[in-house]
């Protein structure tokens, strides 16, 4: 093989090992969503009474449960957080504060307990959820994080069921 095609044939593997290593470079550690909860729930009766809710407690029709939780993507970041349960039973609600609220998209309906996050903007997130059941019995609230990690990591479903007097 001549001198000359050996240094080329040097310059298209080499070339090709860049353009692997560079490729392997750009690639982005994908993790689960996690949403960790307050060690505080706040209960808040229909006759404007706050305590503190304990884990034996029980909640009655017509309180107001809210806690705290942060939502965090990992290594990637946020797309959505939403809350469900039955409408006849129990009406969830997310707040958020206005730091929170600039990085939502107008897809997100806190009433409705939709969050939306914009692409590429946050990946650890405060959030306070509200509860107010409806009717007595165990009912499940089901809460949904995604981030853009893709299947098999994003999302995530974590559940509640509350027992109501």
């Amino acid at each position: 093989m001549p001198h000359i095609m050996k240094k080329h044939l040097l310059i298209i593997f080499s070339s090709a090992l860049l353009c692997a290593v560079m490729t392997a470079c750009q690639s982005r550690a994908v993790s689960t969503p996690e949403l960790y909860g307050a060690s505080v729930l706040i209960r808040t009766t229909p006759d404007g009474v706050q305590d503190t809710l304990r884990v034996t407690d029980s909640l009655n029709v017509g309180d107001t449960l809210r806690l705290s939780i942060v939502l965090n993507g990992g290594f990637n970041p946020l797309k959505s957080f939403t809350v469900t349960a039955d409408p006849e039973a129990v009406i969830p609600a997310l707040e958020a504060d206005s730091a929170v609220q600039s990085v939502l998209t107008d897809g997100t309906n806190l009433e409705k307990g939709v969050m939306i996050f914009q692409p590429e903007k946050v990946v650890v997130c405060p959030v306070k959820l509200r509860f107010v059941p409806r009717k007595s019995g165990s009912h499940l609230i089901q809460m949904v994080i995604a981030n853009d990690a893709g299947e098999g990591f994003s999302p995530r479903t974590y559940t509640y069921s509350p027992i109501v007097r």
